[in-house]
């Protein structure tokens, strides 16, 4: 078959082209080429282009001219291969496939049902070639007769698949450009997007830590600062960065260490940290900071990054932990020194005994050395397990309406020898008003006490005190005012702290552990009061004052017993059995009681006690709580058990002394409950009531 007599129409295809050139739609080319193409063979044919999908490997219709929608719908995709219909074999081969009549062509059998509905009897295949030699695709032609193109024709329509290639490889290249430009701009997006995310992240967590954030350019000046760095200068972020240190007011020392440490990491590359103090809006505080380098992909500095912790309340927290220490360290050396002053005279009074036995005025002279040291032993004891146990909150307050003049003369009564021996002037000025308080008449008088002694062990010999007493606003007000040594100003604000003393004496001549005023603040706070101290500095005397809430009521003095006498602690002799693990505390005890008329067995080993006491029952059982193998508490239960034990008496004898002691001593069965050391006359006391 030949074209038509017209032969191309290159006025249809300049106008073609001028639409390429113009920028016209590719699907708008398209059809106008295969209009041409129709036009060139003439209208009885049909035209389709199939572009080739290569993932899928099969041929789809790009567009058509002339196709009933049915036929154009049914061939809308075709398959690739050497034994498939016209188009899907030149895709295949690359190479013109004409079939001049679709009813003797084997490979299209399954077409002709739809070739005989539309009246085709013909189909050309013509690939497309793009210039490097790729099939882009098909040009199909369709006849209602069976025929083939001649040469002339077949050259043409040549023409119409160059053309057809180099407008579809530049719309597949447009597509491929837009599809990476597109898969570029999604990309650059969702970086964008992260980026965001990671920046509000980043600057909410900055903005919302307590540390200062920050970073510094490679000339020193800050380009990078958080919230609260921005709130300790003081400034906004836009008058902050860009600047330096020197620029933002930094002290010159502070601000050449920062030059000198950034220089350092640009060096190093290496962080590095310390601490400084710094004056900003927050006050004077101390600041941790490290400096770490920022590296860029070459390996080198970028910019420096820094971060500052505020230690203040830290740095305070230690140095208190430390200060503490230090006085705890003081107080158990003072602690060692006042427990060998007494222990010294007891070896030397025990030494003195050893050699003049037979000596009675030696006998009574030492024994009252080692009877004065034991019992500022004692004291010593005393004031450590009081300061523990009222610091611990295990004192319990017996209040009751007291009077405190009653208080007042009580204290000064027990004071009195060491007054006496610093040939101290005590005055108390007690008013006439009345002064009652709810309390606990013991711990108040151990107040006062301990604040008269605290004024005689620091003040002078011969030296002035005064204690008074007023009543005013409901409250009632107890002074004790001396002309000693006076208070340091540093030493005012803790004077009242545990192990916390005043300058003494090369010789220490004051004594004691320093522990009474913490005991007097505790007390008084438990009742509701409060205590102060004041004084002018070094040797211009000083001032504690104690203020209690006033009760409505004073007590009663209370009448003594009709017929009540003194117990005589000679009434006649009993016998004792004594068990003590500790073999010299029970032999000193058992010579104590036998020198006062008693019988007494002494046994160190709890396990024969019940073998001994049922051989000669006693009237007394003396027991140590703490012994091993057997406890007091145990031991004495077994002995209550035995008939003819239970009517003795039960007397513990222990080293702990708190209201939960004597309680556990009254379940297991004891009489009586006494604390080492012993006091004779407590003992022998008791023992005279039987």
């Amino acid at each position: 078959m030949r074209s038509t007599a017209a032969g191309l129409k290159f006025d249809g295809l300049k106008h073609v082209l001028s639409e390429a050139v113009r920028g016209a739609p590719y699907d708008v080319i398209l059809q106008s080429l295969l209009e041409e193409a129709r036009r060139l063979i003439g209208q009885q044919a049909w035209a389709a282009l199939y572009l080739l999908a290569a993932p899928a490997n099969e041929l789809r219709m790009a567009a058509s001219a002339g196709l009933p929608a049915a036929f154009a719908d049914a061939l809308a995709r075709l398959p690739v291969g050497p034994e498939e219909a016209s188009c899907g074999r030149a895709a295949h081969s690359g190479q013109v496939v004409v079939v001049e009549d679709v009813l003797a062509e084997p490979l299209l059998q399954p077409y002709l049902p739809l070739a005989a509905q539309h009246g085709v009897r013909s189909c050309w295949s013509f690939p497309l070639h793009s210039p490097g030699g790729r099939v882009l695709g098909t040009l199909a032609f369709f006849h209602a007769a069976p025929n083939a193109p001649d040469a002339a024709l077949a050259g043409e329509i040549g023409y119409f698949t160059d053309l057809l290639a180099l407008l579809t490889e530049r719309h597949l290249r447009e597509q491929e450009n837009a599809a990476r430009h597109a898969a570029a701009e999604r990309e650059l997006a969702a970086m964008a997007e992260e980026s965001e995310r990671r920046r509000r992240l980043y600057e909410t967590v900055l903005s919302n830590s307590p540390d200062l954030a920050y970073v510094f350019d490679l000339e020193h000046r800050f380009t990078y600062a958080n919230a609260v760095l921005l709130q300790m200068w003081g400034k906004t972020f836009e008058e902050a960065i860009g600047k330096t240190c020197w620029e933002l007011g930094y002290e010159p020392w502070h601000a050449a260490m920062h030059d000198r440490e950034i220089e350092q990491v640009k060096a190093t590359k290496a962080p590095i940290r310390g601490d400084v103090p710094f004056n900003g809006t927050f006050g004077r505080r101390i600041y941790d900071y490290i400096f770490v380098p920022i590296l860029g992909p070459d390996g080198e500095v970028e910019a420096i990054a820094g971060t500052t912790r505020d230690v203040t309340d830290r740095k305070r927290f230690e140095e208190a932990l430390q200060e503490e220490n230090h006085r705890k360290d003081e107080f158990l050396a003072m602690l060692a020194h006042e427990l060998r002053n007494p222990l010294a005279p007891i070896s030397a009074a025990a030494q003195v005994l050893r050699l003049a036995p037979n000596n009675p005025d030696k006998v009574r002279q030492y024994s009252e050395v080692i009877s004065r040291q034991v019992n500022h032993m004692t004291t010593l004891v005393n004031d450590l397990l009081d300061v523990s146990r009222v610091t611990r909150g295990m004192v319990q307050l017996e209040k009751a309406p007291v009077d405190v003049k009653s208080v007042v003369t009580s204290a000064a009564e027990q004071v009195h020898p060491l007054l006496e021996s610093g040939r101290h002037t005590l005055v108390l000025q007690l008013g006439s008003a009345p002064a009652g308080v709810l309390g606990d008449r013991a711990r108040l008088i151990q107040v006062t006490a301990n604040l008269l002694a605290n004024a005689a062990k620091y003040t002078p010999p011969g030296g002035h005190i005064t204690l008074s007493l007023r009543v005013e606003d409901g409250l009632v007000r107890i002074a004790v005012q001396d002309d000693g040594n006076g208070i340091e100003s540093a030493l005012l604000p803790h004077i009242f702290d545990l192990f916390v003393q005043g300058k003494r004496t090369p010789d220490r001549a004051q004594g004691g552990l320093g522990l009474g005023l913490a005991l007097v603040k505790n007390i008084v706070t438990m009742h509701g009061g409060q205590v102060a101290a004041h004084s002018d500095g070094p040797g211009t005397g000083s001032c504690f004052t104690v203020v209690l809430p006033v009760a409505a009521q004073l007590p009663h003095p209370a009448a003594p017993a009709a017929g009540a006498t003194p117990p005589d602690a000679s009434s006649r002799a009993l016998r004792i059995l004594l068990v003590d693990d500790n073999v010299d505390a029970a032999a000193t005890l058992s010579a104590l009681l036998a020198e006062a008329g008693h019988q007494v067995q002494a046994i160190n080993d709890p396990r024969d006690a019940l073998e001994a006491a049922l051989g000669d029952p006693p009237e007394v059982f003396i027991l140590d709580i703490g012994m091993p193998l057997i406890d007091g508490h145990a031991l004495a239960r077994q002995l209550r058990a035995q008939p003819a034990l239970a009517g003795a008496l039960y007397v513990a004898l222990t080293g702990y002394g708190q209201s939960s002691d004597r309680e556990s001593s009254r379940q297991a069965g004891f009489d009586h409950h006494f604390v080492k050391p012993v006091e004779a006359a407590g003992l022998l006391a008791a023992l005279a009531n039987l």
